[in-house]
């Protein structure tokens, strides 16, 4: 079986992505990358083509999204005409673009009524006086960019003045909306991400930092498997659905008295938690993604 997966400039050489492509040929699904600058944005009737540099090309089965730090308009109505082909793609280009977005994702959360909480989130303006931050929230907090991934553009303030600063730093490095957002101080260094595919639970695992009040790998976390709650699991369902998410992750921080709060959610996870797996000489969680994509194509083939 043939698949695909589109990559951007900057993740196109990224050795996660060789890994995620090897991973899929070792269960013969023969990956390529596509390098979304190669694909020609032209809306047609045909279902079973796309143009790559001028020329129609079969779409396969399968096909990935894997842009990061390359979400733009091309790459997003390459997704969105991919939609209109005999193929499975994912994550769709509303999957995407929703998902990256921390704040619409709290709003959507909020809406289905999972019993997880949403950190309290406000957006940074130029109008926002110290009063109304300070009426609203309490030292230490949480300032992150809109739009960030693998714990990119977070920082933790601890006055006023130290806000200011960082927000400023972070809005000239990543020209993006900045959140404040509530520090739920007894998740520090800690927190719960699931791997959901086929909008079904596939596994979890506790990322620790002792070192930071960031859990994130990139920022030397671990990887603990763990068996979460029954209601992280339908919580991270239910999230996935909202956000047409097929593979993905939602991350949760621990709150007091047995509450989560939703940390973010995630359109293409990365593979560290594979690797984890088999160095603990555990059951590999990916294979179980594997066989579910399977399953999705012969469903989507009937």
């Amino acid at each position: 079986m043939k698949a695909w997966i589109l990559t951007g400039e900057k993740s196109h050489h990224l050795k996660d992505i060789d890994k995620f492509v090897d991973r899929f040929k070792k269960h013969s699904i023969d990956m390529e990358k596509i390098n979304v600058s190669s694909i020609d944005i032209i809306n047609t009737n045909d279902k079973d083509t796309i143009s790559i540099n001028g020329e129609k090309i079969n779409v396969p089965p399968l096909i990935i999204s894997a842009y990061f730090g390359n979400i733009d308009f091309k790459s997003l109505m390459i997704t969105k005409i991919l939609e209109n082909k005999n193929t499975l793609i994912f994550n769709s280009s509303y999957c995407i673009e929703t998902a990256r977005n921390k704040l619409k994702t709290y709003i959507i959360a909020d809406s289905l009524n999972c019993s997880i909480l949403s950190p309290k989130t406000m957006v940074l303006t130029e109008n926002s006086s110290q009063q109304f931050v300070e009426n609203n929230f309490s030292y230490p907090l949480i300032l992150k960019i809109n739009s960030g991934s693998k714990g990119d553009g977070v920082e933790i303030a601890h006055s006023f003045n130290d806000l200011i600063k960082k927000a400023n730093s972070l809005k000239e490095k990543y020209n993006d909306e900045i959140l404040i957002q509530e520090y739920i101080s007894s998740s520090k260094g800690v927190d719960i991400r699931v791997i959901v595919c086929g909008g079904k639970y596939i596994t979890s695992f506790r990322r620790e930092n002792s070192k930071s009040f960031k859990s994130n790998l990139a920022d030397g976390g671990s990887i603990v498997f763990t068996s979460p709650d029954e209601k992280i699991i339908k919580a991270s369902e239910k999230i996935a659905s909202a956000l047409d998410m097929n593979l993905g992750s939602v991350d949760f921080l621990l709150g007091e008295n047995g509450n989560y709060y939703l940390c973010e959610a995630n359109a293409m996870p990365g593979n560290s938690y594979s690797e984890a797996a088999k160095a603990q000489g555990i059951k590999d969680p990916f294979d179980d993604v594997i066989k579910n994509i399977i399953e999705q194509i012969k469903t989507t083939e009937k």
